[in-house]
């Protein structure tokens, strides 16, 4: 998909096509939609189907309500003056998950009004 949409624009696309954002809940599915960004050289941030909307730092996947794991190897790493931290970071500002190029690819909280491509899942 070449257009980047908003993070509700794209659940609603992946919706329309009788699925939802997709879910990312092992190690193993990391890899592989990793293996497939690079396989196809695919580049930019894509949006999941995971956020901290309803409660603040409460991460769920929207497609089932399960929470989202947080950690290794799913987050991405802070190095920063004062040593290391995990992702998410972006507190009240940054409530949808995204695989960004700029985190290599690991989950990153995002501003959902942001545009980046949707990953879907049927």
């Amino acid at each position: 998909m070449e257009s980047t949409l908003d993070w509700q624009s794209a659940r609603t696309l992946c919706q329309d096509l009788g699925g939802d954002l997709a879910k990312i809940s092992t190690g193993r599915a990391l890899r592989q939609a990793y293996a497939y960004i690079k396989a196809y050289a695919l580049s930019g941030t894509f949006w999941l189907g995971g956020g901290d909307q309803v409660v603040e730092g409460d991460w769920v996947w929207v497609y089932d309500g399960t929470r989202v794991d947080k950690g290794t190897p799913y987050w991405a790493i802070n190095t920063g003056l004062f040593g290391n931290s995990h992702e998410p970071s972006g507190g009240s500002d940054e409530n949808c998950l995204a695989m960004a190029e700029d985190r290599f690819y690991f989950f990153t909280d995002r501003p959902c009004t942001e545009s980046h491509h949707p990953i879907c899942m049927e």
